[in-house]
């Protein structure tokens, strides 16, 4: 099914379930992007259309990535954690608030020309885990 809606979408936007390369790729020409969102800071990284990887949407959620002490980490490195402050909700505003979802920055300018961060990779969260 996938195959044949690539055919005739002209963008296709995901959220939930991170949409892997395995499925992309049956889309044939449509242009896909990952949204991840969380319900404490709403949609938090927007996917790219030209490249891969996803852009932090800096203006209205700032993201943190940190170790496991709490301490902020170099880009290209992948964080242990989050924090997460939410710049769009005046009722219940939250900051630095901790979320074990783990995320890669990229230290490099996209082809799109966005200047907002881009994330490279989101790992779920850690503690919502069944082991």
């Amino acid at each position: 099914m996938l195959g044949q809606l690539g055919e005739h979408l002209g963008r296709l936007s995901w959220s939930a379930e991170r949409l892997r390369q395995e499925r992309t790729s049956r889309l044939r020409e449509a242009p896909v992007a990952n949204l991840w969102g969380t319900s404490e800071a709403g949609i938090t990284v927007i996917g790219c259309f030209k490249e891969s990887g996803m852009h932090i949407p800096d203006d209205l959620v700032i993201v943190e990535p940190v170790n496991s002490d709490g301490r902020p980490i170099p880009p290209e490195l992948t964080s242990d954690k989050i924090y997460v402050t939410n710049l769009l909700n005046p009722v219940q505003p939250l900051i630095r608030y901790e979320i074990t979802d783990q995320v890669t920055i990229v230290d490099a300018p996209c082809s799109c020309g966005s200047a907002h961060r881009r994330v490279s990779d989101i790992h779920g969260r850690r503690d919502d885990t069944f082991v």
